[in-house]
């Protein structure tokens, strides 16, 4: 919140670069931040702006060739909020449903990089 959106990708940039600095073989997956349940933000810390931000997560992984694990599309409502069967305290904790959910998605996320990295060694070949 108080960095601003832009802000707190530029710090989040550099905590990968030192990463990158000790372990630069490391692949690096950013993932989505989840949305809390409709108007339960708080301040600067709300759904519009958490949208905004994985943005910004997700042309940061692309413009570095980072993963990007989009984790709150499967459990949100559609409208960008956290699906209400998806939280497990009325505010922004995911709950068992949304777990699988993210699950699926992750299990997805690895097939496909898998699929990925398989082409391009059998084209080398």
């Amino acid at each position: 919140g108080i960095l601003g959106l832009e802000g707190a990708r530029d710090q989040y940039k550099l905590l990968i670069d030192k990463i990158l600095e000790t372990s630069p073989n490391v692949e690096i997956h950013l993932i989505s931040v989840t949305y809390t349940l409709p108007d339960l933000g708080k301040k600067t810390l709300n759904n519009e702006n958490i949208a905004q931000y994985n943005i910004l997560l997700q042309k940061m992984a692309e413009e570095n060739g980072w993963g990007y694990i989009d984790l709150v599309t499967p459990i949100s409502d559609g409208n960008g909020n956290l699906a209400a069967e998806c939280c497990s305290d009325g505010y922004v904790h995911l709950s068992k449903t949304a777990y699988a959910l993210w699950e699926t998605a992750l299990i997805d996320y690895a097939t496909r990089r898998q699929l990925a990295v398989r082409r391009r060694q059998s084209q080398k070949l």
